[in-house]
């Protein structure tokens, strides 16, 4: 078994990396393009970023479109092609008389934001069509009498227009979108009806100002979805992750999928070339049943924590896809000690492996020293299809009076449309009083991320903690 700890001197580890890396690379991947990118797309507004935004370039980017085929065609009901010298995605004209409406629907989670709009760009050919609209209902939606209509165009337009439509009145729910481009009855219609540059989903940004001090400790368990060699060859994932991190004092990255462990050393690296204080490694071993092996590595400040062992759990039963990593740290300001259990649970065996990680819980409590903390963290896969209802009322992981769950069962951690409370972190009583804040890090609205952008993060936020030893 072989465990990894590296703590880094912070000004020897500046001058060591600025001497290897080209400075133009390093200017390359800093910049912030996803602000970049909303800048260009949405005309220079400051004050406001792009939660979800959807480029027809290429294919239907995500949205479903009706028709799929014309009639008992091969043809897709709708094309991508170039118009008004950018991309576009187009309905395909109907060469019989039986086909009277062409649609892009797709379902969106408003449910953590805050003054959305829609932001649309298209183009209204009239010709023999009656309407373009853009239309709103509940989640799954069906009938078109299921939507109400937010704007209706009946006129061409000599070029493509561009909307901004208030759905502050649908903050907090799922709710779903479509464009409804329709033809009259009995008329054939070989002409193009509608072009359709953009789809986005704005919201104002949410400033959120850290305060610092040498009393506070904050914790967080995240899931960077399959990271490795790839995603670090991604600046603008690169420097999103750096963003997140260095919010945090104790970062628990599960999913490193990376033989060579150079990824996750190359990460640390630019997280301390960003960073005002020092960032260190604990790096556990490479873990799973398959050769698809993954590592849990804890980045920590070590100007705020003194790191002590990491290891993995026995698991002579083979009950663990993945055995659950441990490590301990002590709060530097306070002297607190703090035991970490975390875990990337398999989906398949969800119920049998959180009932087992509750009972090397329960155990290292009886043997810890007095006063020692305790948190479980990671992506437990603890709800949707892989946790019923009923399973979780069972496990005693989230029913014990000495652990608080910090991540309640309707909030959703996850990145994409899926609505589920994947990721956990529960505390021991110990620290029950020291506790000030905790939820999920929504990195997109922190960032002022594109959802190209943060789905191309990772498909999970991270789960977070803060506690005040003053």
């Amino acid at each position: 078994m072989e465990h990894k700890t590296q703590e880094l001197d912070h000004m020897t580890t500046y001058a060591h990396l600025f001497s290897q890396v080209d400075l133009a690379r390093l200017s390359t991947r800093f910049q912030p393009l996803s602000f970049l990118l909303f800048l260009v797309l949405f005309g220079g507004a400051t004050n406001a970023h792009a939660y979800e935004v959807n480029e027809f370039d290429e294919g239907s980017d995500g949205w479903t479109i009706y028709p799929s085929t014309m009639g008992r065609t091969s043809e897709s009901g709708w094309v991508n092609v170039g118009n008004d010298g950018e991309g576009s995605i187009r309905n395909t004209p109907n060469r019989t008389r039986y086909t009277y409406y062409w649609k892009l629907t797709k379902d969106i989670d408003l449910t953590q934001l805050s003054a959305p709009s829609l932001e649309v760009k298209f183009h209204f050919k009239g010709h023999g069509y009656d309407y373009a609209r853009i239309q709103i209902g509940e989640e799954g939606a069906r009938r078109l009498s299921d939507f109400t209509t937010l704007h209706e165009s009946t006129s061409a337009s000599t070029d493509p227009e561009e909307l901004s439509l208030d759905l502050s009145e649908y903050a907090g729910t799922r709710v779903r979108i479509q464009l409804v481009l329709r033809k009259p009855y009995g008329v054939v219609e070989r002409r193009i009806g509608l072009y359709v540059h953009r789809m986005a989903i704005t919201t104002p940004t949410i400033p959120h100002e850290l305060d610092d001090q040498p009393e506070q400790l904050r914790i967080s368990a995240f899931n960077i979805q399959v990271f490795g060699r790839s995603k670090m060859d991604q600046p603008n994932v690169v420097t999103a992750l750096t963003q997140i991190i260095t919010r945090f004092d104790l970062v628990m990255i599960q999913e490193i999928r990376d033989l060579s462990e150079v990824a996750i050393q190359e990460l640390l690296n630019e997280v301390n070339l960003v960073s005002e204080t020092p960032y260190a490694l604990a790096l556990s071993e490479r873990l799973g049943r398959t050769s698809s092996k993954e590592q849990i590595a804890f980045l920590y400040r070590s100007d705020k924590l003194n790191f002590g062992e990491i290891g993995t759990m026995p698991d002579p039963d083979d009950l663990f896809e993945r055995p659950p990593i441990w490590a301990t740290f002590t709060h530097i300001f306070s002297d607190e000690a703090l035991w970490v259990l975390g875990a990337h649970l398999d989906p398949d065996t969800v119920s049998e492996e959180i009932a087992e990680l509750y009972e090397i819980y329960a155990r290292h409590r009886m043997e810890a020293p007095e006063g020692e903390a305790m948190v479980v963290m990671g992506d437990l896969n603890a709800g949707c299809r892989y946790l019923t209802e009923e399973e979780r009322v069972m496990a005693t992981l989230f029913t014990s009076s000495s652990l608080i769950s910090l991540i309640d069962d309707d909030m959703d951690t996850t990145v994409t449309s899926t609505y589920c409370p994947y990721d956990r972190l529960l505390v021991s009583e110990e620290w029950s009083d020291y506790l000030t804040t905790s939820g999920i890090y929504r990195f997109d609205q922190e960032l002022s991320l594109t959802g190209e952008v943060a789905r191309a993060v990772s498909d999970h936020f991270p789960v977070w903690a803060q506690f005040n030893f003053e």
